[in-house]
């Protein structure tokens, strides 16, 4: 009886380490098909939708130990790739 419940562990180890794997080359898979859309790069910033300078995504737009009186707005056109 104890063999029969140590073989029954190891396979559900084995069927864990045996899905995860598959889930994670399927995610791979997944990932190669598509091409990525990074937005890092030049942004318009402003207050209240008031765009008054640009600013690179990711970085600081004003001083970090202050909380910004209004809202925040970032804006950019892109170009979306072409759907199947």
């Amino acid at each position: 009886m104890n063999n029969l419940i140590s073989l029954m562990k190891i396979n559900r180890t084995f069927f864990r380490i045996i899905f995860s794997l598959c889930m994670f080359a399927g995610s791979i898979f997944c990932l190669s098909a598509q091409t990525p859309l990074l937005l890092y790069g030049e942004w318009e910033f402003g207050l209240n939708r008031e765009y008054v300078s640009q600013v690179n995504v990711p970085g600081v737009t004003g001083d970090p130990s202050k909380m910004a009186e209004r809202e925040s707005w970032f804006k950019r056109e892109i170009k979306l790739p072409d759907g199947n």
